[in-house]
Parts: structure tokens; sequence; C-alpha cells
């Protein structure tokens, strides 16, 4: 008790709390312009923290991490735009919502899964680290693989009208994912002889790509009328506090995808973005009404974003626990901020908890303060966000691809990346055109180098079996519960359909 109290007089102090608010409002700014990511927010500061004592430093590198991740709210939910990759989901059902009439209401569902789904993180941060980790231990290539699997069956849950166009469209975005080098043996492949294809095709620029043309496109159509959210009237306050509160009536959602969503960020290399389209697809899997998924659901935007928040505090589990042990951080922020560990002397892992435990717990009072400052500098900074987007959309459609194009290129200031990103919007504007459901195609290419290397790993060390898939028991459990969901959606689909079908006639 006494190491907790002190570690809270900390974070308060003014020069403690003030680093948190800055780290928070940065990492949401920067979340919020498409392009621009947490990794980029956290990797920007560091070397500002080497001045600063470790107790102030890691504090604002964990409040950057979480002002990133939930930043991406707010693009996905005025635009239609995924601000980062962990909020490539949230786009669907928030930005519907925006447009049917609601943006206060969008942001405000989005925050507080954001809110409640980081603070549960944080219980499971300080309370179960030691046995998830210990957990997430058990995984090898085998478990990893059929892990996703397991993600890609929830494909079933998100295909809309077609299955068929919906594994089409996981096909290819699982092969656009192979371009570039093998991920084991270091040979290029489908690079026609273009030298810029040998890193393969970043996934941000592509991923904006897929979202922005298309709502140019749209805007365009609409010459010099104000955009959707110009004309509506909204009070943020309101909307905000009747949001936070709003949570407990789905509460079971709620926490399902909160579980799922730390449980994903334990796992060493995943982190919020997989955890963000899983738990979406968990969140429509599991509803009561499928069908209005995509349409402004409250329940995708609350599982999309309480499990992206909430693979935070999972991601961190590895980092402080057994990263010595495991070898790979959580996500790539939590990756920077293990450099930031060495930078400043200290090595993180089991004994840390012992050697330093005043530290240890101030990360944890701060990981729970950010949170909070998330959820009020969001509703502080809502009503700027919304009036900044309500410029004609002939003004803003140009001041949107500009800043598109130059995200897309500042990440690996590549000029190739903004072809990238045009190419990716084409294939978006074609998918929008002959109804392909755009969410499989980013599963694939989002999963499909990772889900590649675990899969050839495994069979390196099986020697080409694949006998142990079947015979190792949490890889054997994974791959049942996939089966099972499969037939399950398959059914629940059906249903749905022959439901829509009785109530046209």
């Amino acid at each position: 008790m006494e190491v907790l109290l002190t570690a809270i007089a900390h974070v308060f102090n003014p020069v403690s709390l003030l680093l948190i608010v800055g780290g928070v409002f940065f990492g949401l700014l920067l979340g919020a312009i498409p392009g621009l990511t947490a990794t980029m927010a956290v990797g920007l500061i560091i070397p500002v923290t080497f001045g600063l004592a470790p107790e102030l430093a890691f504090p604002l590198l964990v409040s950057l991490y979480v002002g990133g991740i939930s930043g991406g709210l707010v693009s996905a939910s005025l635009i239609g735009i995924p601000g980062t990759p962990s909020s490539v989901t949230t786009v669907f059902d928030s930005y519907s919502m925006t447009k049917n009439g609601q943006p206060g209401r969008a942001l405000g569902l989005g925050s507080a899964a954001s809110l409640w789904g980081g603070l549960a993180s944080a219980v499971a941060l300080v309370t179960l680290a030691p046995p998830l980790a210990k957990f997430a231990l058990r995984f090898g290539p085998f478990e990893f693989t059929s892990l996703f699997l397991l993600t890609f069956a929830c494909v079933t849950a998100v295909t809309g009208e077609s299955r068929v166009k919906g594994y089409l469209a996981l096909l290819l975005g699982l092969f656009l994912s192979m371009v570039g080098m093998d991920p084991i043996n270091g040979i290029e492949r489908f690079t026609l002889g273009y030298y810029q294809l040998s890193a393969g095709f970043s996934q941000l620029p592509a991923l904006i790509g897929l979202f922005t043309l298309s709502e140019v496109v749209s805007g365009a159509k609409r010459g010099k009328k104000p955009t959707i959210i110009a004309a509506q009237r909204f009070s943020v306050v309101k909307d905000f506090i009747e949001t936070l509160f709003v949570i407990p009536k789905y509460f079971f959602l709620f926490l399902r995808t909160t579980i799922m969503g730390v449980a994903i960020g334990t796992f060493p290399g995943i982190g919020p973005g997989l955890a963000n389209v899983l738990c979406y697809a968990q969140a429509k899997a599991g509803a009561k009404h499928p069908e209005l998924f995509g349409k402004g659901s409250e329940e995708g935007i609350i599982g999309a974003e309480a499990g992206n928040n909430a693979a935070t505090g999972g991601a961190l589990i590895p980092l402080l626990t057994l990263v010595l042990t495991l070898g790979v951080p959580g996500d790539t922020v939590t990756a920077l901020i293990l450099g930031a560990f060495m930078l400043h002397g200290i090595q993180p892992g089991p004994l840390l908890f012992r050697t330093n435990s005043q530290f240890v717990t101030i990360i944890f009072v701060a990981f729970f303060v950010a949170n909070i400052v998330m959820w009020l500098l969001q509703l502080a900074c809502s009503k700027i966000f919304i009036k900044a987007l309500s410029t004609p959309v002939y003004i803003l459609a140009p001041v949107i691809l500009l800043f598109c194009a130059v995200g897309s290129f500042a990440i690996n200031n590549r000029v190739f990346d903004i072809w990238v990103f045009v190419l990716f919007g084409l294939i978006g504007l074609a998918f929008i055109v002959f109804r392909v459901p755009l969410l499989p195609l980013l599963m694939g290419l989002i999963l499909g180098k990772n889900f590649e290397k675990e899969f050839r790993t495994a069979l390196i060390v099986s020697k080409g079996s694949l006998a142990p898939f079947f015979t190792r028991p949490i890889s054997l459990a994974l791959i049942i519960i996939s089966v099972l969901l499969v037939i399950y959606l398959t059914r629940l689909s059906a249903r749905a359909q022959k439901t829509l079908a009785n109530t046209g006639k």
C-alpha cells in the first residue's frame, strides 16, 4: 500500500501529470491523422526521454501509446478512414453512425469503449500479468498458426451478402501479403522485377488507400454541398456522458471482447491491430441482429474499440514480465519502449518487480491515469474535430488526400508508398462497385505475412508433418473452435438471410 500511495503521489505530481496529458494529446493527434501511428508517436519522443528520469519518461511513453491507439477512432468516425491499423474495423459502424446524423454519439461510444477497455486491461496488467505471460510462453509456431486459422474462420461473420466473395477477398489479401521477400528464405517473389516491391506492400498506405479514395469519389459526387457532418445538430457533452453509461447495457459483449483483447495483446508480435479485427468479428458473431453491423451498430463500435484498447495493457504484460524469456514484446510500440528501457539502463523482466517495484507501480498508475485523460481529451477536442471536418467537401477532399499522401510517404520515406496508396484506393473502389466486403481483404493483408511465417516455421520444426497441429492440446483446441465457429456462423448467416427474405416478402 505504501508503494502504491507513493506511485500515485508521483504520477499526480504537476510535472508528471503534465507529461501524461501532453503524451496522450500528442498520441491522439498523430493517431487521428491517417498515416501517422502510435509507433511513430513513440518513436519521435523516445530521444526526448533520454534527458528525463525513468519515473517521468515511461509514463510519457505509455501515455503516447494509449493516445495513439485511441486517436484512430477520430478519423475512422468522422471521415471514414482508419487513422491507425488498430481502428480498421471501427470505420464500418462509427462512420455509418456519423452518416446517420450522430457524429457525437459515434465518437462518444468509441471513446467510452476505449476508456473501459483500457481500464479493464490495466486491471489485468496489475493482477494477471504473471499467469498470462506464462501462458503466452506455451505458444509456439503450431499454436500461433492455429490462432490465425481461428481469426480467418471469423471471416464468415463479416462476408456480407456473399461468403464466396468474402473468401475470395481473403485469398487476395493473403496473396498480396506474400509480395516481397520470403520471410524464411529471404528470396524475392511476385515482384515482377520491380525492386521497390522487394519489401512488399506497406500495410498503412494500403489501408489508407482502401478507405480514402472511395470517400473522396463519393464526396466529389456531392459537388459543392457541405459534408455530411456540417448540417447536423449535436451535443458532444450530452453524447459523451450518455455513451459513457451505455457500456453496461452491453456488459457481456464488453467482457468477451475485453478478455479477448487482453489475451491477444499478451501474445508476442501481434498487438491491437489483430484485436480490433477479431473482436469486431466476435461481436458480430454473437450479436442478436448481425445484419445491423456496418449500418451504425453500437455493438460493432464497442467490440472494435474495447478490443484494441484492451490489447494495449495486454501488450505491456510480456514487456514488463517475460520479455527476456519470450524474446519478443507484444507489438511494435512495446518493441520501441523496450529500446527505451535499454536506453535508460533498465532491464525489464521478472526481477524488475522485485528490484524496482516502485518504478513498475508508477507505470501501472500512469496507464490508469492515461486512459482517463484520453477520454477527457476526446471530450474536450471532439467538438473541434467535428467542426474542422464540417468544411465543404470540395475543400476538405484535397486536404485529406494530401495528408494521406504525406502520411504514406512518411512511414518509410518512399515515394513508392504513395503509389501503393493509389493502387489500393483503386482496389477499394472496385470492391465497392462489385459489392465485395473489404474486411476479409484487410485481414489477409494484415495477418498474411505472420501467418505464413508461423506456418512454415511449424512445418520446418515438424519436418513437413501436420500431426503436431492435432497432437498439441492448445493447437487442437483452437482448430476445433475454428471448425465449430465456421459451422455456427454459416448457419447463423443463413438464418439471418432467410429472415430478411421473409421480411421483404
